[in-house]
């Protein structure tokens, strides 16, 4: 188990294969329900341009897309290849909760293919964020990343660990700090 300060709690059911549990305050009363959609994925973006070079959106409406990230370049010095993955997203509102998925199956959108920059991991992510009554949002992810052209070890593990709940801190903070005004 790999747990921080912040009540970030990671499991490790096998190499590859993590549950995510973490809870976002939604002190200023913003209906966060509304705003999670595939548009939602450029905030990601923003808050962490130092760990993610590019992205590229191809929205087919606000529940479905396909993304393509760029990742930065991050150890070059240790050999590793700058990396990129493709995704399929797809939400699905409920009354109380937003189911999130995203997968690596074969995506059609046009991207940057060169010799430098690899396809990461395949990546499928199950996430359920559900809404509680003390303006509290729970959220449970189960990711599993199979990589074709690395193996994962501790090293490669305990660096993806790290990066996640470094974007998973600044979503955090990004929420706790929502305001939007009416207009």
């Amino acid at each position: 188990m790999f747990k921080n300060k912040g009540d970030i709690v990671i499991d490790r059911i096998d190499y590859g294969v993590y549950n995510v549990d973490f809870s976002l305050a939604n002190n200023n009363n913003v209906n966060i329900r509304n705003i999670i959609d595939i548009d939602f994925m450029k905030i990601i973006y923003e808050l962490n341009k130092d760990l993610i070079d590019d992205i590229k959106i191809n929205k087919q409406d606000n529940d479905n897309g396909e993304l393509y990230l760029k990742l930065r370049h991050l150890f070059e010095d240790l050999g590793f290849p700058q990396f990129y993955s493709t995704m399929k997203l797809k939400f699905d509102r409920k009354e109380s909760e937003v189911d999130f998925f995203a997968n690596s199956d074969d995506v059609v959108m046009d991207f940057e293919r060169n010799g430098d920059v690899v396809q990461g991991p395949n990546f499928n992510m199950d996430c359920k964020i559900v809404y509680t009554k003390k303006n509290e949002l729970k959220i449970k992810i189960t990711m599993k990343l199979c990589w074709d052209n690395i193996p994962i070890t501790d090293f490669l593990e305990k660096i993806c660990i790290k990066i996640t709940k470094k974007i998973i801190k600044r979503l955090k903070e990004f929420v706790n700090n929502l305001i939007i005004n009416d207009v």
